[in-house]
């Protein structure tokens, strides 16, 4: 499979501007990849069961409408984002048990997704100014970018588990569909938020 990275993408759009990209059979958007078409508010292909998801099978809808189911793989790498939250809450019992909890509570929440189980009750964050209960379930993009500065602070630990687990579902959330695209943009979302916290920002970094 070819990745399409945002330095390839950023030198087609220096050649010539695009307001829509076209998924192509074979090849993936990476996640610095796909940021940068959504800065620049282009628009990602989408078509159910054709080449803009080769990795779906599309299903028709009683209204006539279709929506993709996604296969194995893509079921296998939410399973491992899973993983990685209980990995997490075991490595942070000891140190953060409130972080712990809540990453327990998250894996809880993206395993009863990837089963197609009614939610208990909907993932949402504390409003902030880029973040509220009408879009909280929507691709925001991301506050900022984490790099090795932030992992040397003194949530550094913390900062990049989170950090880890976020890329993770965003790799997935493009190949993914109604209520499970909602649901997993609303655990990127409550991860950004996390983030913040253990940075211990007090003004909102979302790029408007």
């Amino acid at each position: 499979m070819k990745f399409i990275t945002e330095d390839d993408l950023r030198h087609k759009y220096r050649e010539a501007p695009f307001l829509e990209y076209p998924y192509q059979e074979g090849s993936r958007l990476t996640p610095g990849g796909r940021q940068f078409l959504l800065d620049r508010g282009v628009k990602i292909g989408e078509r159910c069961g054709g080449i803009g998801k080769p990795e779906y099978h599309a299903q028709a809808k009683p209204d006539g409408s279709c929506e993709a189911e996604p296969d194995i793989r893509v079921k296998l790498a939410l399973q491992t984002s899973s993983a990685g939250f209980l990995q997490a809450g075991v490595d942070l019992l000891e140190t953060d048990l409130l972080l712990a909890q809540e990453m327990f509570a998250m894996e809880q929440y993206l395993t009863r997704l990837i089963k197609g189980e009614e939610q208990p009750e909907k993932l949402d964050g504390q409003p902030c100014t880029g973040l509220y209960p009408g879009n909280f379930s929507q691709n925001t993009g991301i506050c900022f970018e984490i790099n090795s500065f932030h992992a040397q602070t003194d949530k550094g630990r913390e900062i990049v588990k989170l950090h880890y687990l976020r890329c993770l579902l965003q790799e997935q959330e493009p190949w993914l569909s109604g209520a499970l695209r909602e649901g997993v943009n609303c655990l990127i979302n409550r991860l950004s938020q996390m983030i913040c916290r253990e940075l211990g920002g007090t003004v909102c970094q979302r790029k408007q």
